[in-house]
Formats: C-alpha cells, sequence, structure tokens
C-alpha cells in the first residue's frame, strides 16, 4: 500500500493551485 504516497500527491495538487491564485 502507497498510503504516504498517495496522501504527500493529494497534499501536493491541494497546494498546487494554491499558489498561482496569488
Amino acid at each position: 500500500t502507497h498510503t504516504l504516497y498517495m496522501a504527500a500527491f493529494a497534499t501536493m495538487i491541494l497546494a498546487v493551485p494554491a499558489l498561482p491564485l496569488e
């Protein structure tokens, strides 16, 4: 199982759109 990998991936996807918003 790749729980850590999935968690990191989800976090990155959620953080990516928050950067260019500014």
